[in-house]
C-alpha cells in the first residue's frame, strides 16, 4: 500500500494545496514541509541585505524564518487556482511580504526610515509575472494576514509559529506551558479559522 508521501509526490503543488484547503491534513504538513526551504532562504536573503536593521528591530535569522513559515501558510489557505498563476510564486511573494511587514513592524518602533529600505526587487518571485498579479497577490494576502491578526489569539500565533517550526505537540506545550490537549486545540480552531476564511473569500 502506498504510503501518504509516495501518493502526495505524484502529485502537482496545486493539487496538494486544494486537499489541504479542503481539510487533508497531511496534505498540508507535505505541502508545507516541501516550501519550507524557501522561506527558510527567503529569511536568509533579507536577514543578510538588511542585517543591520533587522538587529536594532531585535530580529535575528530565525524570526524571519518563523515569519517566513507564517507567510507560507498564508500562502496554502489564499491561494486561488483558478487566478492561474503557479503556487510556487504565490508562496514566494506570500514568504517575502511577510518577512518584509515583520521587519517593517519591528522597526517602525526605532523610527527608521524603513520605507527606502525594501524595494520591489526584494520580492521573491519570477521575472514573467505581471504587475497585475503582483496586486491580486498583495491585495489577497493583505486580507488573509488582516483575518488572522484579526482572529487568532497570541497564543494560538505562538502555536501556529512553534508547530510550523516541525515541533511536536508536546514540546510545544512545554515550551509554552500549556496542556498537550490545549495546544491540539488550538491547531484545531487555527484550521476552522482558515477555513473559514476560504469559504468566506471563494468569490
Amino acid at each position: 500500500m502506498l504510503s501518504h508521501s509516495d501518493v502526495f509526490s505524484s502529485m502537482t503543488d496545486e493539487e496538494l494545496v486544494f486537499l489541504a484547503q479542503s481539510g487533508d491534513t497531511p496534505a498540508e504538513t507535505f505541502i508545507l514541509d516541501k516550501f519550507k526551504i524557501q522561506a527558510e532562504k527567503t529569511a536568509s536573503v533579507f536577514y543578510a541585505k538588511h542585517q543591520q536593521y533587522c538587529t536594532l528591530g531585535l530580529l535575528d535569522k530565525d524570526d524571519l524564518y518563523q515569519e517566513g513559515l507564517l507567510g507560507l501558510l498564508s500562502a496554502v489557505y489564499s491561494y486561488r487556482a483558478d487566478r492561474n498563476t503557479a503556487f510556487r510564486t504565490y508562496a514566494s511573494v506570500c514568504i517575502s511580504n511577510q518577512i518584509k511587514a515583520a521587519i517593517k513592524s519591528a522597526n517602525s518602533k526605532k523610527n527608521l526610515p524603513f520605507g527606502s529600505l525594501l524595494s520591489i526587487d526584494d520580492t521573491v518571485i519570477p521575472a514573467t509575472e505581471s504587475v497585475e498579479d503582483l496586486f491580486i497577490f498583495n491585495e489577497t494576502e493583505e486580507v488573509l494576514n488582516s483575518f488572522l491578526t484579526r482572529e487568532l489569539s497570541s497564543l494560538e500565533l505562538s502555536v501556529i509559529r512553534l508547530f510550523l517550526q516541525d515541533m511536536s505537540y508536546r514540546d510545544i506545550s512545554e515550551k509554552l506551558g500549556i496542556p498537550v490537549k490545549s495546544v491540539d486545540n488550538a491547531i484545531q480552531r487555527i484550521r476552522g479559522k482558515l477555513r473559514e476564511f476560504l469559504t468566506d473569500n471563494r468569490s
